[in-house]
């Protein structure tokens, strides 16, 4: 007979060791768990697009941002310590835009024990701009977003020669796009786009930071 077995992404470290000995144990190597399927689409997207299936910073790199984005994730209930992280940015005068159909309290605010001026103010601001858009409507606010960059002088033209490709193409399709069908779209307004971009375009070490939610 054929065996497959497969294993939740939310189940513990612990349980996903007990379960590929038992399969083994058992006579299977066709092991997997849901997280495989999840980071696929992305993964492939990703490595189209930048070069590589995963993150393209470091840890570390977090910590000099001034603006961090975060798309289709509730890291308040899934990874406290980037919430620390995005209280850190606020309290240093950065800015926090989170881009989620859903308004997940713990983004709005968070007490997180690693950052004390959190606890004590019985909860920090996380964030600085929450863009609520349709479900399925992120890509064109992305769209809507780089458009405003487009006529406002917000792109790195040295970059863009040095280290991109197909940038006339993407170039056209966006300026093509109309405004009318990003906002219907994406289910944000032309005026909170803007005011997004602007936002974008002034900041000097931006992070892009997303979810499965975004993937999905």
């Amino acid at each position: 007979g054929r065996s497959f077995f497969y294993g939740s992404g939310r189940s513990s470290n612990e349980a996903a060791f007990l379960l590929q000995l038992l399969a083994r144990i058992y006579g299977c190597n066709h092991i997997n768990s849901c997280s495989f399927y999840c980071h696929q689409a992305s993964g492939i997207g990703l490595s189209a697009t930048v070069g590589t299936g995963t993150a393209t910073i470091r840890y570390a790199d977090l910590h000099t941002a001034d603006t961090i984005f975060v798309f289709g994730a509730n890291p308040a209930s899934n990874h406290p310590r980037f919430v620390k992280v995005l209280l850190e940015c606020r309290q240093r005068g950065g800015k926090v835009i989170v881009v989620n159909p859903a308004r997940e309290a713990g983004l709005v605010r968070f007490a997180s024990p690693g950052n004390f001026r959190s606890m004590i103010a019985g909860g920090g601001e996380v964030a600085s701009h929450y863009v609520q858009p349709h479900v399925g409507g992120d890509v064109a606010f992305i769209v809507g977003v780089a458009k405003c960059l487009l006529n406002n002088d917000g792109v790195e033209s040295l970059f863009i020669s040095q280290h991109t490709e197909g940038f006339e193409a993407y170039r056209d399709f966006v300026e093509q796009t109309q405004w009318q069908d990003i906002v219907r779209e994406s289910g944000v307004d032309q005026e909170t786009i803007v005011e997004i971009s602007k936002v974008y375009q002034a900041s000097q070490a931006t992070v892009m930071a997303w979810g499965m939610g975004l993937t999905h």
